[in-house]
């Protein structure tokens, strides 16, 4: 999996900033469960469409959807780009697995 796009999303939270992801590929369950990697996962296995959230050790916070190319990241606004930078590497590296 690859990273197409990234776009930053409006948000309504003070703080914080979300941006989404575009993907080469969708969510399968192997993809999403090796994201563990970046911190805790909650998979909902039994919603009619499977949904992942993952509270990353840096503090950001992904979301997706399985069979969906994309996925949300929260960011906290105190965070530099350079944080980000590093996140999205980590991000990258694991997807690159699938």
């Amino acid at each position: 999996m690859k990273i197409v796009n990234v776009s930053k999303l409006e948000n309504c939270i003070d703080g914080d900033f979300v941006c989404k992801y575009n993907l080469d590929s969708a969510w399968t369950k192997d993809s999403i469960h090796a994201l563990k990697e970046l911190g805790r996962l909650t998979y909902y296995a039994n919603f009619p469409k499977p949904m992942f959230q993952i509270s990353c050790n840096d503090g950001a916070y992904i979301k997706g959807v399985q069979g969906m190319s994309e996925c949300r990241v929260v960011y906290d606004r105190s965070k530099t780009d350079e944080a980000k930078a590093r996140f999205e590497k980590l991000f990258e590296a694991v997807l690159s697995l699938f």
